[in-house]
């Protein structure tokens, strides 16, 4: 099998025991035809999405450009946001590279419970290797709003509060409460290493639709909806969240860098493309990266369940906008992501015993039997009894 950041080739023979359930909507990428968002339209003979209709070759500005429009002065140190995962490591290493360890302050969002133990260990890794500061800054609230919000979502799932419930309190922690930490050590300019190529609008669609046009009012008949999310400062954090978009309020358009609270925060991957076959290679060489089973958005346990959610509700995941963007950049082709999201999905479909089990290792015995339910009505999860991966 082709690379794949999603699952390790002891999972791909799976992939053939299962008919395909949702066809692809468009035939340049792999968008489900399900998806709602997708305006299909007819170019040049074949059905394709928008953002494939929209699609330009980006421009890169290069290293000498990054290096130039940081212009880092003698004495001044630049602060780079990383997680443990392939994409945030690379960009440290170039950064120690570009202006020296003694000029370079890493900074990771801790959510206490919900990391995975493999991106702690390569933090910890590259550090000693790249002979740099790493400041963790902990958040010990996470875990137990967390708890509460997967309960108060299995009670009322909706899809549109997938991300906003289980992730309350993260885009804060990556998009403020580190730049707070660097900003009182006098570090104004930091470097964001998240990737375009994960952009996935769906989550963002999905609350405009359901506010007729305004994600912010979609927000709000979402909470009003599900009393279950009032509890303690929930409400507060939660719109607190919501001030802060992907990749830290970067600007989507081609500007390299962008001003905000005071410090400037740069886009690597506006001057560098990101091939995550190369970069996944280039950390373990350089850097002792351990490649768990699943190589992108591994750190974080919540996103397995996130996962469940979306595709329960959905038929669909981030992974299909990952690979899809993968195709338009030319680091797929669109036969080899098919047959990759065909293994996300049977994986996806599978998933009951994992999922049971994580409710056990999280203390949440109480969730099991609404979580057997949401498998059950859900169109597109195996039941727990027809789970391939089901114990006899």
């Amino acid at each position: 099998m082709n690379y794949s950041e999603f699952y390790l080739n002891e999972a791909a023979h799976t992939a053939d025991l299962e008919v395909k359930s949702i066809g692809y909507g468009c035939e340049i990428c792999i968008l489900p035809v399900n998806y709602a968002f997708g305006n299909y339209k007819m170019h040049n003979g074949k059905r394709v999405c928008k953002f494939c209709r929209n699609f330009e070759k980006p421009h890169y500005w290069g290293e000498e450009e990054f290096i130039k429009d940081i212009n880092l002065q003698k004495g001044e140190k630049i602060g780079v946001t990383v997680s443990g995962g392939k994409d945030s490591l690379y960009a440290w290493f170039k950064l120690v590279a570009f202006f020296g360890p003694e000029n370079v302050i890493a900074f990771n969002h801790l959510k206490c419970g919900l990391v995975h133990p493999v991106a702690m260990l390569n933090l910890e890794r590259a550090k000693r290797i790249l002979k740099t500061e790493l400041i963790v800054i902990r958040d010990e609230g996470m875990l137990p709003r967390f708890k509460k919000n997967l309960e108060a979502l299995l009670n009322h799932p909706s899809p549109e509060m997938v991300r906003v419930a289980l992730c309350t309190g993260c885009r804060y922690g990556i998009s403020e409460a580190i730049y707070n930490v660097g900003n009182e050590m006098g570090i104004k300019k930091y470097v964001s290493a998240a990737s375009n190529l994960e952009l996935a609008p769906f989550k963002e669609e999905l609350l405009a639709d359901k506010g007729n046009g305004d994600d912010t009012r979609g927000l709000l008949k979402g909470l009003e909806e599900n009393k279950g999310y009032e509890f303690d400062d929930n409400i507060n954090i939660i719109w607190r969240d919501h001030k802060y978009k992907y990749k830290g309020n970067l600007s989507s358009d081609d500007k390299k860098v962008t001003d905000f609270k005071g410090y400037q925060l740069f886009d690597l991957d506006k001057y560098i493309p990101n091939n995550p076959q190369s970069i996944e290679q280039f950390v373990i060489k350089n850097l002792d990266w351990i490649r768990p089973e699943r190589s992108w958005h591994y750190d974080c346990i919540v996103e397995e369940m996130k996962d469940v959610f979306y595709y329960g509700l959905l038929g669909y995941t981030e992974a299909d906008f990952k690979l899809s963007a993968m195709v338009r950049h030319k680091l797929i082709t669109r036969k080899d992501a098919m047959h990759q999201i065909e293994i996300v999905r049977t994986i996806i479909r599978n998933s009951y015993p994992q999922t049971e089990k994580f409710l056990r290792n999280m203390g949440l015995e109480h969730l099991i039997e609404p979580m057997r339910e949401f498998y059950t009505r859900s169109p597109y999860l195996k039941t727990p009894a027809d789970s391939i991966y089901a114990s006899a």
